[in-house]
């Protein structure tokens, strides 16, 4: 991630090749609507956790593959992660 973009931009940069990504769903979904307006470098590890996974979210891809996605983050947003995680397995499945 480069570090001086807000949060925002950032997402929006990298949804660009993606026609129709969502970019309010994602960092919705990924808990970081609060963050929009920081600077990358500003967020903590547990923020750039959360907006590597609402980039990873931009393609709406089939199959989606974590290595320790919630490294960096504290109890209560791993709890918020691996629940949002779940509520896309659910809606997928539907």
């Amino acid at each position: 991630m480069l570090p001086d973009p807000t949060a925002e931009a950032t997402v929006r940069m990298l949804g660009s090749p993606h026609p129709g990504a969502d970019v309010e769903g994602v960092m919705a979904r990924a808990g970081i609507t609060a963050l929009r307006h920081r600077r990358v470098a500003e967020c903590s590890g547990g923020e750039q956790q959360r907006l590597r996974f609402a980039v990873a979210l931009l393609s709406a891809p089939d199959l989606l593959v974590l290595d320790e996605p919630t490294a960096g983050m504290d109890v209560v947003a791993r709890r918020e992660f691996w629940a949002t995680v779940r509520s896309a397995r659910t809606r997928s499945a539907a």
